[in-house]
């Protein structure tokens, strides 16, 4: 009789035991989860920032391309030099044709 209830106390407190660490693994998930959120939304910012800084830089390029462009039409056309579709449209949109 004795020896069936120690191995009911054997049990119970390996049962406790081992709960304890499920739920001590189960809290160490969900802090886990929320780091990876975390990071989730940090990587989705540093994206739309980067998708901005793009953007803006292609805006620049584009800027500077049509201004050189511009100022090879100017020079071409106050020499008297024939000038290209590109060119032409790029003046006429200035006014300057």
């Amino acid at each position: 009789m004795f020896d069936v209830l120690n191995k009911v106390r054997f049990f119970r407190v390996e049962a406790d035991n081992l709960h304890q660490k499920y739920l001590a693994v189960k809290r160490q998930s969900y802090e886990l989860k929320e780091k990876h959120s975390e990071i989730l939304r940090q990587i989705r910012s540093l994206q739309v920032d980067l998708d901005r800084a793009e953007k803006e830089r292609q805006a620049k390029r584009q800027f500077d391309f049509c201004k050189e462009l511009e100022e090879r039409a100017l020079k071409k056309l106050k020499g008297g030099e024939r000038l290209t579709w590109e060119e032409y449209k790029i003046l006429a949109e200035k006014g300057v044709v």
